[in-house]
């Protein structure tokens, strides 16, 4: 069937997915945390990401400027916005000056009891339709004499009440023990639409099995995306079947998927003491795949299972020329294992560190 696809026909079928592909990446998130100075935001910018991705201190005033922390693969940007209402930056040009109507989310960080700033700026960003999490950081630090955590988190939630005049989420978290990160990570996906979430479940720490399973999702469309153009761009011939497939387009899908999963390879060395032997044999596999003379090992491991199948299924996404071919068969299955296995090794990291 392949050879008597017309020309044209897949190369306009490919133009569309590559637009289609282009429009995902291009697509940026941007998520805002604002509070008073010290109610650790820098601190919970690097816990919901998994890595040291700002500078944080035991100063009041370490933000002083906003600080845009950008994850070019996935288009994501975390902006610590300094404190509102303060000295350097007054109320009444906070809004303009950091282009407030831009962001898709904020987050509300608080270590403490609401400031009447924090109030302020809250109400402004829900008369203006904003969507705002509240986030009561440093809760491994909550405690009075007398009073269970029971009660004090009920107080926390009854202040914010009164202060936001309305019933509010509040999520309580420690950046220190990672105690309730998992479900604000959700609750950030929860709260942005499909493709925003997608974005979101790709760049996050993997914290929950949860989260990894929405990776895995938010992982799917890009890799039969990616497969198909592959296959439609056809420029390297694959060993033993009559069929040419773009290896570029699969060697940086791997490379992305590996990324989402936290395995990248400057991650290789820490890798040993998390993982079985079998576990990191499977992940030096992966690596193996992901070269040039690799990927026409991985597409002959699913020649003679796929070589007459069809996947109609996938029609909507990739269209029905692209879909109907072997090459898409071929390199969808190749894509969606590879990234089968690094959900698998990285399910096998998240439960060695919740052992810990």
């Amino acid at each position: 069937m392949d050879k008597q696809m017309d020309k044209q026909i897949i190369e306009s079928a490919a133009e569309e997915l590559r637009k289609k592909l282009e429009e995902s990446e291009k697509q940026q998130l941007k998520i805002a945390l604002f509070g008073q100075p010290g109610a650790g935001k820098s601190s919970l910018i690097n816990s919901l990401v998994g890595f040291e991705a700002t500078i944080t201190g035991g100063k009041t005033d370490t933000t002083e400027e906003a600080e845009f922390h950008e994850w070019s693969g996935q288009n994501v940007v975390l902006v610590d916005l300094p404190g509102y209402g303060t000295k350097g930056f007054p109320a009444n040009d906070f809004m303009e000056s950091f282009d407030i109507e831009s962001f898709d989310m904020f987050l509300c960080v608080f270590a403490g009891k609401f400031h009447d700033a924090d109030t302020e700026f809250f109400r402004k960003l829900h008369r203006a339709k904003r969507v705002c999490l509240f986030v009561r950081n440093k809760l491994d630090s909550m405690w009075e004499q007398g009073k269970s955590l029971g009660d004090l988190k009920r107080y926390v939630e009854e202040d914010a009440a009164i202060q936001v005049a309305s019933q509010v989420k509040v999520h309580f978290v420690s950046c220190k023990t990672g105690e309730g990160m998992p479900g604000l990570s959700l609750a950030i996906a929860d709260n942005l639409d499909k493709g925003h979430a997608d974005k979101w479940a790709r760049a996050a720490k993997a914290n929950s099995v949860e989260m990894l399973n929405r990776k895995t999702g938010a992982c799917k469309t890009r890799v039969l995306i990616a497969a198909g153009l592959a296959a439609a761009n056809g420029l390297n011939p694959v060993p033993g079947v009559d069929i040419t497939i773009d290896y570029a387009i699969l060697l940086n899908l791997f490379s992305e998927i590996r990324g989402v999963f936290g395995l990248d390879e400057a991650n290789a060395k820490d890798l040993a003491s998390k993982i079985s032997p079998q576990q990191m044999k499977l992940y030096n596999t992966l690596l193996k795949y992901a070269t040039k003379q690799g990927v026409p090992l991985l597409l002959k491991k699913f020649m003679k299972r796929e070589a007459a199948r069809r996947v109609g299924k996938y029609v909507p996404l990739v269209g029905q020329v692209i879909a109907g071919s072997v090459g898409f068969a071929i390199t969808s299955s190749a894509g969606l294992s590879y990234m089968k296995d690094c959900h698998s090794i990285a399910e096998a990291i998240l439960e060695h560190e919740l052992q810990r």
